[in-house]
């Protein structure tokens, strides 16, 4: 009887162990998938051509960008995709959200197609909307809060920008580039954000321009030139004002209604 009995507990306790060992490994398994699923996937542009739909358009890392590798015909599209370098003529043909993005200069263009919308979103790691080549926007982009944008060339409006980002900077690239962004007539600039137009930037309305997106306002800080051709050109949301600071120049050749909060340190 003893001998049954301890012949059974040895089989239990090995079908105990295999089931711990098994355990184990299922944990594992389920941990190294989730960590590959959250990590961050890192892009630079091959080649010119469409976002999507074009072979080896993209190169993606997924160590940190030291290693990159062809994609075929994937490309970023995800809250986890970082965009580390453009230096192509790249076309926006679908709809994605992607954590950041660099447009490199004069090499590295990027076009935004009507009908189709670019959101950054607050990632890991990258979180910037960096255009120091050029952006043309025929569709929508919107820049949310966490995201911080540097236009230091041209970005060219033709579609409607939704910003939420406090730290929207128009810059200076070398001695003879600044950012500047043109919004063209009857399309949209809203801002709920910060923007900063620093010394030698500009930004120029000939559409419209909200310095506000429902009910949350906006704050434009002005050390280069705002320019307005525009009579849509509001700084106040319902009773709710909006706020403008001028340092450098305000140039309007428009009748608009001089709503919200406009302070003029100086002018030009």
């Amino acid at each position: 009887m003893n001998k049954v009995y301890f012949e059974l507990k040895g089989i239990l306790m090995k079908k105990l162990k295999v089931l711990t060992i098994l355990g184990f490994l299922i944990i594992i398994n389920v941990l190294i998938i989730s960590n590959e699923s959250s990590a961050q996937t890192y892009w630079m542009s091959a080649k010119a051509g469409n976002w999507s739909g074009t072979s080896n358009v993209w190169q993606k890392s997924t160590d940190g960008g030291t290693t990159y590798v062809y994609a075929g015909t994937g490309y970023p599209s995800t809250s986890s995709d970082y965009i580390e370098y453009i230096s192509h003529a790249i076309t926006l043909n679908a709809n994605v959200t992607v954590c950041g993005l660099w447009v490199a200069n004069s090499v590295g263009s990027l076009t935004i197609n009507s009908g189709n919308t670019l959101v950054l979103t607050q990632g890991s790691s990258g979180n910037q909307f960096k255009i120091e080549g050029t952006c043309t926007n025929n569709g929508i982009i919107t820049l949310n809060t966490g995201i911080w944008c540097y236009i230091k060339n041209t970005l060219t409006n033709n579609g409607t920008i939704n910003n939420y980002s406090t730290g929207f900077y128009l810059q200076q690239y070398d001695v003879s580039t600044y950012g500047n962004i043109t919004t063209a007539s009857a399309k949209t600039f809203s801002n709920a954000g910060t923007i900063n137009i620093e010394s030698g930037a500009t930004f120029t309305n000939n559409g419209n321009f909200y310095n506000y997106i429902s009910t949350t306002v906006g704050t434009v800080s002005v050390s280069g030139t705002l320019a307005n051709n525009s009579t849509t050109f509001s700084n106040k949301t319902g009773s709710t004002n909006a706020t403008i600071n001028v340092y450098g120049i305000l140039q309007n050749s428009q009748t608009f209604s001089a709503d919200g909060t406009i302070t003029v340190f100086s002018s030009g």
